[in-house]
């Protein structure tokens, strides 16, 4: 998934995401942000089979911490949360 600024690096509570084809739902078994990257990049514990078109992706910002294990951009600010966010293939 990509934005359109530069995201700050780091690691992603897998327990912040949810990842859903239809009724199918998949495990996250990593989420990071690379350095210097507009993106965050997704690990599958029980991957994606090659003939899904698309994935539904939520994710669940904090109401407290707002500094660990989320998505924020490079000056800080924390990305609200998102429900059913389609990813096409």
């Amino acid at each position: 998934m990509s934005f359109d600024e530069l995201l700050r690096p780091g690691t992603i509570k897998n327990s912040r995401l949810s990842i859903i084809n239809g009724k199918k739902r998949f495990r996250v078994a990593s989420a990071e942000i690379p350095e210097d990257d507009s993106i965050f990049v997704l690990g599958f514990a029980n991957s994606p089979t090659p003939d899904i078109e698309a994935l539904s992706i939520a994710y669940k910002a904090p109401k407290r911490d707002l500094f660990t294990g989320i998505i924020q951009d490079a000056f800080g600010s924390h990305m609200h949360s998102l429900n059913q966010f389609i990813v096409d293939f």
